[in-house]
């Protein structure tokens, strides 16, 4: 059997849908708490529309999606599907930021506990060596599905794109909270989860020799940080602009599967919008 990374198998590819008809796909992750397991993606994926608008990115039919599906695998070693729904009593089922909310976009889905879904490990079991340094410049990897999943799941293990860091990390909380990276990724990456990985001569920090303390440490095992999630690249005017992305820290997932709180309806505030906005003209 060939060995592959752990990481390759976090990142699972999910099927956007409205009732039975097809609105595109994603990529998202598992997160393991003590209540069971939360399902991680983005809030633009889950809800449809642009956080900052509340406009449907669908601008042809409208169409936002009321489930998601992803697959596991049976103790038989089959494969079967799984199905979120995303509404329950016309309410979001999904978590946001308890402070932020949706200007974070990252959404938490409690799932109903299975077992070893798509042989995907939560993100949280793997390993995470937070002492390493990530500075503007350095590499990271956004691990996705940007092509369209096949129902069969054979395609289910997850393309590792390269990025760059863009945007100085520290200056994160204080800008626009997200983390801007250099990278040409595809559509079907948002939500993706984002890692740094290390061989060899790395820099690391040293909280233990005072603050700021570092050192250049050799690693012969590859070492990996969680990043963040992955929300797509910023809008542009031309396709030969900047391909800069957004990568929200994964301290917003902890934030909010420790502490997030439901949605509201975001087509509610939406229509409400479009009639404030019919009463102003």
């Amino acid at each position: 059997m060939p060995t592959i990374d752990g990481y390759t198998y976090a990142a699972v590819p999910l099927w956007l849908r409205f009732g039975e008809t097809p609105l595109g796909h994603a990529t998202g992750f598992l997160w393991r708490t003590e209540a069971g397991f939360h399902l991680i993606t983005n809030w633009h994926v889950v809800s449809g529309r642009h956080p900052e608008t509340l406009r449907p990115l669908d601008r042809r039919t409208g169409g936002v999606p009321d489930r998601l599906s992803f697959w596991k695998r049976t103790l038989m070693g089959k494969l079967q599907e799984i199905t979120v729904d995303l509404y329950s009593d016309d309410e979001p089922t999904w978590l946001i930021h308890p402070q932020q909310r949706r200007k974070v976009d990252i959404v938490a889905i409690p799932i109903d506990p299975i077992r070893n879904p798509y042989r995907s490990t939560p993100l949280n079991d793997l390993s995470d060596n937070r002492l390493i340094r990530t500075t503007v410049g350095s590499s990271l990897f956004i691990l996705g599905h940007p092509f369209t999943p096949s129902s069969s799941g054979a395609d289910r293990f997850a393309i590792w794109k390269s990025a760059t860091i863009a945007s100085e990390p520290e200056l994160t909380p204080v800008m626009k909270r997200f983390i801007l990276v250099d990278s040409a990724s595809r559509p079907g990456m948002s939500g993706s989860p984002v890692i740094q990985r290390v061989l060899g001569l790395a820099e690391v920090d040293r909280p233990d020799l005072g603050e700021d303390a570092t050192e250049m440490q050799h690693f012969t095992i590859p070492q990996t940080k969680l990043i963040g999630v992955y929300s797509g690249r910023l809008h542009t005017n031309s396709e030969i602009d900047a391909q800069l992305g957004m990568v929200w820290p994964i301290s917003f997932v902890r934030e909010v599967v420790t502490a997030g709180s439901r949605d509201t309806d975001p087509s509610a505030h939406w229509r409400e919008r479009r009639a404030d906005g019919a009463t102003r003209g």
